[in-house]
């Protein structure tokens, strides 16, 4: 017996509105939309849509081509969608798919998508697939978001938020002390980076109801047992890089697998060092006052920048913990808890210049 089953879904989109996608029923034709076939692209900062529009009409897929199996999308929306935020609405007809799924990588980056009809849980697929670095990546941009970086990032330990407005809700629910209910949507596309050829894995037992939560962002308060924080970069003309820092008794002070997650956005970012690696998430081992985290930065244009706190959860989340931004350039302390901490910066990428301590020294 088979089953059928019929979804729609309406979202408002922009003219320039590029989600990775796909579809979980099984043969489906692409949409009416431009869908670009990408089962792995060069992660360059800004210039992934743009190179595969503009070089690759030999990977856009036909509307008589079906969506591969587990396998990613770039779709944006036609030429004459509407320049002004618009509904768009897609039904996906057939049977769904269900059961283990084992998706071809290659060495590097690859775009996937969450196959099922539901949600699936994060940590059980970053668990069950150790040949990833268990880092996923969320490409968000569109003709409204010049000054947003471009990719989102999620390990075990947080998600990274790329400032692209309002579409943060639609790719799942990552609530600090609720990693249990932790899920990526349906049909979200997303990379994952592979150290050697191997084979990604689905199954039935990653598969979750969805639980509904349109703000997850600011639903991250509290999280037992454990620290977080997320700090923002940002400039006058909107530009803006997040990144956080988490402390559990998973994580270590060096590179570990679906705890820290790397840095891909490469023309603007704030990150955190792990052995002079630039991360946009780091997991660190148990908390201590004396900690000491360095910092990385790269802005394109001399200027005024600020470096504020986003949110916080467990122990950063109350006035007994602080968190302060030392600026070594300039002699300065100051607590992050107060205020942003604002500073002029030449254009380029520094390593050098700021820690975060958590005690005055």
């Amino acid at each position: 017996m088979s089953v059928h089953a019929l979804f729609s879904n309406t979202k408002t989109v922009l003219f320039i509105f590029t989600i990775c996608f796909c579809s979980a029923i099984y043969g489906q034709n692409a949409p009416s939309s431009t869908v670009i076939n990408s089962p792995q692209v060069n992660l360059k900062e800004g210039s992934v849509v743009s190179e595969l529009i503009a070089t690759d009409s030999d990977r856009k897929t036909s509307l008589d081509d079906t969506f591969s199996l587990g396998k990613g999308y770039l779709v944006q929306v036609p030429e004459n969608h509407p320049t002004i935020p618009t509904s768009y609405s897609g039904s996906f007809a057939g049977v769904p798919n269900n059961g283990t799924m084992h998706i071809d990588l290659k060495a590097g980056y690859n775009l996937v998508e969450n196959p099922y009809p539901s949600a699936i849980n994060v940590h059980d697929f970053i668990n069950s697939n150790p040949s990833t670095t268990g880092t996923l990546y969320f490409l968000k941009k569109n003709n409204k978001d010049d000054a947003a970086t471009s990719y989102a990032t999620l390990t075990k330990t947080a998600y990274v938020s790329n400032g692209a407005k309002d579409e943060d809700s639609f790719i799942g629910y990552f609530e600090p002390g609720n990693e249990s209910n932790w899920f990526i949507k349906m049909s979200q596309g997303f990379f994952v980076n592979a150290a050697t050829e191997s084979q990604l894995i689905f199954t039935n037992s990653m598969r979750r109801i969805s639980r509904v939560n349109p703000n997850f962002e600011n639903s991250q308060n509290d999280a037992p047992n454990k620290g977080l924080y997320w700090l923002n970069l940002k400039n006058d003309d909107g530009a803006y890089s997040q990144m956080a820092v988490g402390y559990s008794a998973e994580g270590t002070m060096a590179e570990d697998q679906g705890i820290d997650g790397r840095n891909i956005n490469l023309d603007f970012y704030l990150t955190s060092l792990i052995d002079s690696v630039d991360y946009a998430i780091q997991g660190r081992a148990a908390f201590t006052a004396t900690d000491i985290v360095p910092l990385s930065y790269k802005v394109v244009t001399s200027g005024n920048y600020t470096i504020a706190i986003d949110h916080a959860a467990g122990i950063f989340n109350n006035d007994s913990q602080t968190i302060y931004i030392k600026d070594i350039v300039n002699h300065k302390l100051h607590n992050l808890k107060t205020g942003a901490y604002s500073f002029y910066s030449k254009a380029g990428a520094f390593a050098d210049r700021f820690e975060i301590v958590n005690e005055q020294r």
